[in-house]
């Protein structure tokens, strides 16, 4: 849930602050300078049972800021080629809980899809390089244990900076942002910088893609409880090569969500169902239309679509794929919302899935529509008659 109660309780949220670029050690490095404790670390990352490697953890100042650097060391000469079913067998076999494999196995596939598109080839024939290595499966998965220490309920992150120039690979010379960086990223926001160098690694691309749950809403108030920074294992004299983490606590009593709206007046009618069904596929919140007169006299209607910022560029692109408008206007708003369940409750009719929400500490119960449809079919009532005979369980 991303509401507070009028009680005063807070969400636990995570901010990644990549003003520098993000990569897999400068997380992991960043999320144990908070207070990812480093036993803990290591006790989780061997139950992958993955051998040869160990963590060495050292301070780095980088333009007078204090972090931690981490680097897996590891026997080169043992290093073996890794495909991408070979990584998904030593997830599944792992003693991790299911919710961490799961995580590591999105990232993965994440990793897996980018480079089966840029070399044309099925994902099972995909085999990893630098991403295979032992240090990128540590750094990978370590970063998506840490996090998970903090059991935050939202992760967010600031625009992300990809860089620019050439890095060496074991594909030969590769531009920045490299191929895979950018597939991964797509329809998240990032910024193209001229740093000469990478920014933004595969490895870091694919935390973003699958940690986060989209840039830090405009506005929101937290408040800090840790901060941790982790260094790049390069300097830079521009600016510090660090990863900063803030662990907070959201204080804010309503989501921040985008209202994406635009007026049309010569789009044929019947074609709006379609495009609700593609909008609700692509993560819309809501979408409705509102009759409005235009310019000229003219009938039309505004349709206006409900989002998180994580869908936002997505679904305006659905916009003006699927519709005949010319521009998007788009503005955030705030929502509150209640907590709600579902659960089954006895009736005359038997048991019965209602909608559970909590209004000042006090449940309420609302049939659902298609669940009154079916048992007034079945009883031959009315669906009002349905309602009311539901309803009445709020009194009892």
């Amino acid at each position: 849930m991303e509401t507070i109660s009028e009680e005063g309780n807070r969400l636990k949220i995570v901010i990644i602050d990549c003003f520098a670029g993000i990569s897999g050690d400068m997380t992991l490095g960043a999320l144990i300078d908070s207070g990812v404790p480093l036993e803990f670390l290591q006790a989780e990352l061997s139950k992958l049972k993955l051998d040869g490697w160990e963590l060495e953890v050292s301070k780095s100042e980088r333009h007078h800021i204090q972090a931690t650097q981490v680097n897996v060391k590891f026997d080169v000469s043992q290093q073996t080629t890794r495909y991408f079913t070979d990584i998904l067998k030593m997830i599944n076999s792992s003693t991790l809980r299911a919710a961490i494999k799961e995580k590591a196995k999105a990232a993965f596939t994440a990793l897996g899809n980018a480079e089966a598109k840029i070399h044309g080839l099925p994902i099972e024939k995909i085999h990893f390089h630098e991403i295979g290595a032992i240090d990128s499966i540590i750094d990978l998965i370590g970063s998506i244990i840490g996090m998970d220490f903090y059991k935050p309920e939202k992760i967010y992150h600031l625009p992300v900076p990809l860089g620019s120039g050439f890095t060496k690979t074991e594909h030969g010379v590769m531009p920045v942002p490299s191929p895979a960086a950018v597939e991964v990223l797509k329809e998240i926001p990032v910024e193209h910088r001229s740093s000469g160098y990478e920014m933004t690694t595969p490895t870091g691309a694919t935390l973003i893609k699958v940690l986060t749950s989209g840039l830090l809403p405009p506005g929101l108030v937290y408040q800090t409880e840790k901060t941790g920074y982790g260094a790049g294992s390069k300097h830079y004299d521009d600016w510090p090569n660090v990863l900063r983490v803030i662990i907070a606590e959201s204080a804010q009593t309503e989501s921040e969500l985008i209202m994406l709206e635009t007026n049309i007046d010569d789009m044929n009618p019947e074609l709006y169902s379609y495009v609700f069904q593609r909008l609700f596929e692509c993560g819309a919140r809501d979408v409705f239309l509102t009759q409005v007169i235009m310019k000229k006299g003219r009938p039309g209607v505004l349709l206006s679509v409900l989002t998180d910022a994580k869908n936002q560029r997505r679904l305006e692109n659905e916009l003006f794929l699927q519709t005949t408008t010319l521009g998007i206007r788009r503005y955030p708003v705030s929502r509150r919302e209640l907590d709600r369940s579902t659960k089954k409750i006895k009736t005359e009719f038997g048991m019965v899935e209602v909608k559970s929400v909590i209004i000042d500490g006090k449940e309420i119960l609302r049939p659902e529509f298609e669940v009154c449809q079916r048992l007034a079919e079945s009883h031959q009532l009315s669906l009002p008659e349905v309602y009311r005979r539901i309803e009445k369980y709020n009194q009892e």
